[in-house]
């Protein structure tokens, strides 16, 4: 039944789209348009919405979210397209983080460019408003010593704090071991380096914890002895699973095939953490 209304939404397309009448509501008539779509991407805790994936079905097309909140998303020319000619329907255009919900804007296309006037995209090319993603789980993360010397062989405390600000929330604790926080990811901050510390080396056990609104903390400790990091600013980032929602399998594909398991692909799945900063000195 799906893919007989997938057809029939593009057929539907195909036959009016040269009409003067905008079938799909919005302007009363049908204006021209361009293989780009702008937006704003807004979230409900008043966060930079930097980071977050725009990602086109149909296409399999995705784009981040730029440090002033906007993106912009670029379809290829016709013939460089999956149906070899351009497509015509209407399709979704989703907005992910993986801590907030998911949401979507319908988007038109005619023979592989979008229209513009329809869907919900207005005659410039832009979505009709802002598209607000809103916050379930708050991750926050405390580093403790915050501050070491290059030469630090102590032990390093990282705690991470999680709660359901509106919903429960389903979090998956991989590699973990007794109720640890099984592993972080240590990011240097303008820097491409990532290292991984964990709790119980070589643990393959996944505990899942079902939040609510009631904070909680899930910790571990490692040091530097075989490892030492060179001075820098860093962000320790826990290594956690959100199940909570249905995300559609080819965005998360379009994330990486390994995204999340354990090392630097983790860091493709968009998420929007409070804290972790840590800072090595010489």
């Amino acid at each position: 039944m799906k893919r007989y209304l997938r057809w029939f939404a593009g057929a539907a397309v195909t036959l009016c789209l040269s009409c003067i009448a905008n079938p799909f509501g919005g302007d009363d008539e049908i204006s021209g348009g361009s293989r780009s779509v702008r937006g704003q991407v807004k979230l409900s805790n008043g966060a930079k919405s930097e980071g977050a994936f725009v990602w086109l079905d149909g296409f399999n097309l995705g784009t981040n979210v730029n440090s002033q909140n906007e993106f912009t998303i670029t379809l290829p020319p016709p013939g460089s397209q999956s149906s070899g000619g351009g497509a015509s329907g209407i399709y979704q255009l989703y907005f992910f983080l993986a801590n907030y919900k998911l949401n979507s804007s319908s988007v038109v296309t005619r023979n592989g460019a979008f229209v513009y006037g329809q869907g919900e995209v207005n005659k410039n090319g832009e979505l009709l408003s802002a598209k607000l993603l809103e916050r379930f789980l708050r991750i926050s993360t405390q580093v403790s010593p915050a501050t070491v010397a290059a030469n630090y062989t102590g032990a390093i405390t990282v705690e991470v704090t999680l709660e359901a600000t509106i919903d429960t929330a389903t979090v998956v604790f991989p590699n973990t071991l007794a109720g640890l926080l099984g592993a972080v990811l240590i990011r240097r901050v303008g820097g491409s380096e990532v290292y991984v510390a964990q709790a119980v080396p070589g643990a393959d056990g996944s505990e899942s914890q079902r939040l609510g609104r009631s904070p909680v903390k899930r910790g571990m400790t490692f040091n530097f002895i075989n490892s030492p990091l060179p001075p820098g600013d860093y962000e320790v980032i826990p290594y956690i699973l959100i199940r909570h929602q249905p995300v559609p399998s080819l965005l998360m594909a379009s994330l990486g095939g390994n995204v999340e398991e354990l090392g630097s692909s983790y860091l493709n799945l968009p998420m929007k953490r409070e804290g972790g900063q840590f800072k090595v000195t010489p």
